[in-house]
């Protein structure tokens, strides 16, 4: 079936028997319209069913009143929080949201020039691979903030996580509990959160007089699966370690998984610390010790700082608290706790291969 045209100002005009011109100045309060002619718009509009196209009104005045959000993966629940975040500040200022997500950096640049070419206003990026250049290039044009990436050469428009501190705190966590050996599943190399975490979780154990050796680091995507994966790496190591730091909920999520295809118990036999509190981080079994990160006010800020931008006012990002979020994940260090012997790894690669090829 041939879809309806929409009803236009020009029908509108020739119902009401009055000029388009008339009918666009009542649509648009920009001038005053006598009362008699702007009564005959509003009843041909209501008649004729008309609904006005607001992105259209806001292009007319120079603006689409939209702010784009480029996201690497929109189904995880870390990213969704930002969303939340950033869809609640924009309805408080009579903004529309518009995102676009893929995955890699041809991806990520398609999904950008889509954003552009809707005319956006501003532009919040969320992670992913696209070249600090092109970013960079793009925040002279338009306000925009980087969130949990690099934007070298713009500090002014990334927002900044203490990640290094959060991270120290965990690992210092985990030391006060009587842990001296710490693996760390670490998120991907050259990445600056990752990079930031795995500096303070160095530091925690040489600050307290303790090795860091490399065989107890192991990395992932930020990804379950690959937390899965990077803790097997831990255990093909032969190093012994009671505890595991992981840089992201996720992977958190994926080593918890990794013990449990083992016949280990957290927090019995290893303690799980993770990073970033996500919304399952509190309901997981053990309820999972975290630092907090909270994307939904790190989105009320990037909305924030956009539209004052936008409006020619320098607004600078704030910096964020990275808290520690104690639930049951950790426990204190027992004499004979931690790895145990090869004896259980009998059918464990086995079960997580399955575990995998699910997913």
């Amino acid at each position: 079936m041939r879809r309806k045209q929409p009803v236009t100002i020009y029908d509108i005009a020739a119902k009401a028997e009055v000029s388009p011109a008339t009918v666009s100045r009542v649509f648009n309060a920009s001038t005053q319209v006598s009362e008699a002619k702007k009564e005959a718009v509003l009843a041909a509009a209501a008649a004729l069913n008309y609904r006005p196209n607001p992105l259209a009104q806001d292009l007319a005045s120079g603006y689409s009143k939209t702010v784009g959000l480029l996201l690497p993966d929109p189904v995880s629940s870390f990213w969704g929080r930002l969303v939340k975040g950033v869809e609640n500040a924009l309805r408080e200022q009579d903004y529309h949201l518009l995102v676009a997500s893929a995955d890699g950096s041809e991806g990520e640049q398609r999904a950008l020039d889509l954003l552009v070419s809707h005319h956006v206003d501003a532009l919040i990026v969320g992670g992913g691979k696209l070249d600090d250049s092109i970013l960079v290039a793009l925040a002279s044009e338009m306000p925009l903030v980087a969130v949990c990436r690099s934007l070298a050469g713009r500090e002014d428009c990334r927002v900044h996580v203490p990640n290094r501190d959060g991270a120290y705190r965990a690992v210092r966590h985990l030391i006060e509990l009587g842990h001296t050996r710490i693996a760390h599943v670490g998120g991907p190399a050259g990445h600056p959160d990752a990079d930031d975490r795995y500096q303070g979780y160095r530091d925690a154990l040489l600050d307290a007089g303790l090795s860091a050796p490399e065989g107890l680091v192991s990395r992932g995507d930020w990804m379950s699966r690959s937390g899965v994966v990077a803790t097997e790496a831990l255990f093909a190591s032969g190093l012994p370690w009671s505890a595991v730091f992981a840089a992201a909920d996720q992977m958190a999520l994926g080593a918890v998984l990794a013990l449990y295809h083992r016949g280990l118990d957290v927090p019995r036999d290893i303690s799980v610390v993770g990073f970033d509190d996500e919304l399952f981080s509190a309901f997981c079994r053990p309820p999972l010790t975290t630092v907090g990160q909270p994307m939904a006010d790190i989105g009320r800020a990037a909305v924030r700082t956009v539209l004052a931008r936008l409006r020619g006012e320098d607004l600078p990002l704030p910096t964020f608290d990275a808290p520690l979020r104690l639930r049951e994940s950790t426990a204190p260090y027992r004499r004979g706790q931690g790895v145990p012997e090869a004896k259980r790894a009998a059918g464990a690669r086995a079960r997580v291969g399955a575990a995998l090829e699910d997913r």
